[in-house]
């Protein structure tokens, strides 16, 4: 799923739905006149209410209670990492209906040593939603290992759902820093460049038209990207901002590969994406010393 966002105050909007990505079903309603208790299974084979590391469940909270919580987690940011980007994800999250409120209570441990990983975690979805992404997720890779429903007074259902996915390791060199420019999408080859990118170790980031990117590729996978609107779409820059969002679709949960000084972003076993490396012109005049 792509990110995008008009500010980085994105868990302020955790209601919905929080992808996020790091490295290194049917479910039986309750009945509506019950107190508030939620359902939750755990998929992963736990039968407590323990994480694998051990951690227990938060306490309940409300939505301003856990973004409040969430902030705590995050402290001074170390190195300017939020304490998911220091290597850990949320494994399991339930919901009810408790004082006339949702209150929602969340278990997070420490992503498995060396492995590069996904996770998606969502809360306060509708039944036809939580179906949907079951299938969406499990199309893509991923594994639902824990789920939780409780039901409101108006007798309606909501869903949590936490889902992993772990990418085998394959100590795969680093891609090679520098500037490149896209010359083929789907196939389809630009005569004009519309997206920029930017390799940096294991992280990536770049421009098209209307949105500039960010983003990780580590041991070749890449995850969420996360993009910020710098342009409005214009008469002459439409068709381009629409190529600009595919591609930022077709960067995610992508195999990166590299041949002769190109780029090739793979999915499904095909190659979606090429970028060329954007070499200075040779007529360039050098710069005055």
């Amino acid at each position: 799923m792509v990110s995008f966002t008009a500010s980085p105050n994105w868990r302020r909007f955790v209601l919905f739905a929080i992808p996020w990505f790091l490295l290194l079903s049917s479910v039986s309603a309750e009945s509506p006149e019950g107190s508030g208790k939620s359902k939750s299974r755990d998929i992963s084979g736990g039968a407590d209410l323990q994480s694998e590391s051990g951690h227990e469940f938060t306490p309940w909270m409300s939505l301003s209670e856990l973004n409040a919580y969430f902030e705590s987690l995050d402290g001074d940011k170390p190195g300017g990492k939020n304490f998911w980007d220091r290597g850990n994800w949320i494994d399991k999250v339930e919901g009810r209906w408790e004082a006339g409120i949702p209150q929602y209570r969340i278990s997070h441990s420490a992503v498995p040593e060396r492995r590069a990983s996904w996770w998606f975690w969502y809360l306060n979805q509708d039944r036809e939603s939580f179906d949907r992404l079951v299938h969406q997720l499990a199309d893509e890779g991923f594994t639902l290992v824990q789920f939780n429903s409780y039901v409101r007074p108006g007798g309606s259902e909501r869903f949590q759902g936490v889902w992993h996915k772990l990418i085998p390791l394959t100590h795969a060199a680093l891609l090679p820093a520098g500037h490149y420019q896209l010359a083929e999408i789907q196939g389809t080859k630009l005569a004009e460049s519309v997206v920029s990118l930017v390799i940096e170790g294991e992280r990536i980031s770049g421009h098209g038209p209307v949105h500039e990117f960010k983003g990780s590729v580590r041991d070749r996978f890449s995850g969420t990207i996360t993009a910020t609107e710098i342009a409005k779409p214009t008469l002459r820059t439409v068709k381009s901002a629409d190529l600009e969002r595919d591609v930022l679709k077709l960067l995610e949960n992508a195999t990166w590969k590299e041949e002769q000084g190109k780029i090739r972003v793979v999915k499904d076993g095909r190659t979606v994406l090429r970028f060329e490396r954007d070499e200075p012109s040779a007529d360039a005049v050098p710069p005055k010393q």
